[in-house]
């Protein structure tokens, strides 16, 4: 019994490891949404400038010229007092805050000079060279530390390291607060004068300036996927001093990665990088902007990861990043609905036979093989129609030569246009699609003026910002970036873009007159490709005869059976030519096929204006 007892617990303490670890398996998994940022903590200040009078405290490394001053023996007195930039983005933090700066004799004296001084006086007469450090933020001192030393170094290599103490503080910073930094001095040595150096580097004896140990920022990054799939990349540089912190920045795409790897391992798994993009600045109000990039490559469905790497101005430069961040997301399919259309209509056409069937022999009918055969060929000939169709809460697809609506663009200052207005007579209307401040809109310029050179007035061109939001001052960037001639609109709320055959994502369209898509490429379509698109116009573009003729197959042989006389043939009172039957019916069909489609086709063939084009076609809809 004591045995049974001592395996029972033995079991829940088994059990117990066994679910802690579990807990601890998922805690560790990095699901889409995870962001991690590690920061180098080490934040510096330098002072540059070849004297006292041209000191500055800058953010970056200085150019490793030494600059200093030359304290004469007695010295005592304030050297400079000198201030950084103002802080651009505010923090908070608790930081270790120390002061450096560097001496050494410059009097060609040995290095015993004040040491001699010193020790043969017995201390009576003081050698000793103290340098005073205060550093102040927003007008209130948050540090102040002296370093006293003897000098016994005599060349700026071998420079003596004058470190004030390191301090823990707590620093709050607001956007304009400025540090400063004043350097006092004390110099007791009779043998000798000394020179008190910064500006050098990259060894910190040669240099001077604050140190700041602690984390002050962590950028933000996001990750916008068009409906391509192709990537939009923001950065938002919340460095202390702005993006005048950054010395360069790059970033790669890898995946896809199980929920329990942070990063992947195998080059094989990297889809895409910088390298080759262009870095666009995207200004959302007169003090803030944010860096983007665009990809070129529709990304793969799964986990993915965007890893962004941060080199600054001030970190070490044998380092490779100073700041790197982690973004995990995750690329979906298109939704293809909770139930399939090809299985349930499928299977929905084989019951009805089978239970047509099995409802006539209930009833003692015996169906002949003729009507049964046909039957069956009635049900096959629905199964391709059955496979064209969407699946069951599936998302609406759009096919590639869908009409266009007549919708409202707005330029920059909200005056609204039409897609109509926009034709103006022209065969056909190009038109870039990009997504605010992309850099796949400067590529489709370039291609859309070669075409222009092509075919000049005969055809239209506009560019579309969508998505994401787009503001007037994105249409007053791009103009003066891209120095364009043709309108750049805004589509609000996706109106546009959504109806069209890639979506909202940087691609490029061609429309016909009668407001059909006739070309669809992402996310950039060159000048070839678009000549060719509507040079194929006049044939009818995608909208060719083949596309009607395959009715026939499906739906056309299917109601061709439905037609077959039911009743055996009764002959007529009066003679009737040979193939009457037949061609009263074929030329009812017709009539009723003219009677719905005559006016539109007369329409397209007279010089009518896009407008009433697409509304005399929506009635035909709405008629059919």
């Amino acid at each position: 019994m004591a045995n049974r007892t001592i395996s029972m617990v033995l079991l829940i303490l088994l059990a117990g490891v066994v679910a802690a670890t579990t807990v601890t398996a998922q805690d560790d998994s990095y699901k889409p949404g995870y962001i991690d940022w590690e920061v180098n903590p080490v934040e510096q200040l330098f002072v540059e400038g070849m004297t006292e009078t041209s000191a500055v405290l800058q953010r970056e490394r200085p150019d490793q010229t030494e600059g200093g001053i030359s304290l004469d023996p007695l010295f005592n007195g304030e050297i400079f007092t000198i201030q950084s930039q103002p802080v651009q983005t505010g923090f908070a933090q608790t930081v270790k805050m120390s002061v450096f700066f560097s001496v050494y004799l410059d009097d060609n004296v040995g290095p015993e000079t004040c040491f001699r001084q010193q020790t043969t006086s017995l201390q009576l007469s003081d050698a000793t060279t103290t340098l005073t450090y205060t550093v102040s933020l927003g007008g209130e001192q948050i540090y102040q530390e002296s370093v006293t030393e003897i000098v016994d170094e005599i060349t700026p290599g071998q420079a003596m390291n004058f470190s004030g103490a390191e301090n823990e503080i707590n620093i709050t910073a607001n956007p304009g607060d400025v540090f400063t930094l004043s350097l006092s001095a004390v110099h007791n040595c009779l043998g000798s004068s000394v020179m008190v150096q910064w500006g050098g580097g990259p060894e910190p004896q040669n240099s001077g300036g604050i140190i700041m140990i602690g984390t002050l920022y962590q950028p933000e990054m996001r990750m916008i996927l068009d409906e391509a799939n192709i990537a939009h990349i923001e950065f938002d540089p919340l460095m202390p001093w702005g993006a005048s912190d950054i010395r360069d920045i790059k970033w790669e795409i890898w995946g896809p990665l199980k929920d329990f790897e942070k990063i992947s391992l195998s080059n094989d798994n990297k889809l895409e990088d910088s390298t080759g993009k262009t870095l666009t600045v995207r200004e959302l109000s007169d003090n803030q902007s944010i860096w983007t990039w665009s990809g070129k490559k529709v990304l793969t469905n799964g986990e993915l990861n965007l890893q962004m790497c941060v080199r600054t101005v001030y970190g070490d430069l044998n380092s490779d990043c100073h700041a790197f961040g982690i973004l995990r997301f995750e690329v979906t399919a298109d939704d293809s609905g909770f139930l399939s259309a090809k299985i349930f209509l499928t299977l929905s056409a084989l019951l009805a036979l089978l239970a047509f069937v099995g409802n006539a022999f209930n009833q003692g009918l015996l169906i002949p093989i003729p009507i049964l055969s046909a039957l069956a060929v009635m049900m096959l000939l629905f199964v391709p129609t059955a496979f064209s169709q969407n699946n069951l809460g599936a998302d609406a697809a759009i096919y590639d030569n869908t009409r266009v609506p007549n919708a409202e663009l707005f330029d920059e200052n909200d005056d609204t246009v039409t897609i109509t207005d926009l034709f103006d007579g022209k065969d056909a209307l190009i038109i870039g699609i990009g997504l605010p401040a992309s850099e796949n809109l400067i590529e489709q310029s370039n291609q859309f003026n070669e075409t222009i050179d092509r075919y000049g007035d005969d055809v239209a061109v506009i560019h579309v910002l969508s998505g994401m939001e787009p503001m007037a001052s994105d249409i007053v960037q791009m103009r003066q970036q891209l120095n364009t001639t043709w309108p750049i609109l805004m589509d609000k709320n996706e109106q546009f873009a959504s109806t069209l055959p890639d979506g909202v994502s940087d691609s490029v369209v061609i429309i016909d007159k009668a407001m059909h898509v006739t070309y669809s490429k992402t996310p950039v379509a060159y000048a070839d490709d678009i000549s060719e698109a509507i040079d194929d116009i006049p044939a009818g573009g995608p909208q060719n005869l083949g596309a009607y003729f395959a009715l026939l197959v499906g739906p056309g042989l299917f109601l061709f059976f439905i037609a077959l006389p039911r009743e055996g043939w009764t002959p007529p009172d009066e003679p009737l030519p040979p193939g009457s039957l037949w061609a009263s019916i074929i030329g009812a069909g017709a009539a009723g096929i003219l009677l719905v489609n005559i006016p539109i086709l007369i329409a397209t063939i007279l010089p009518l204006g896009t407008g009433l084009l697409f509304y005399l076609n929506y009635h035909d809809v709405v008629v059919r």
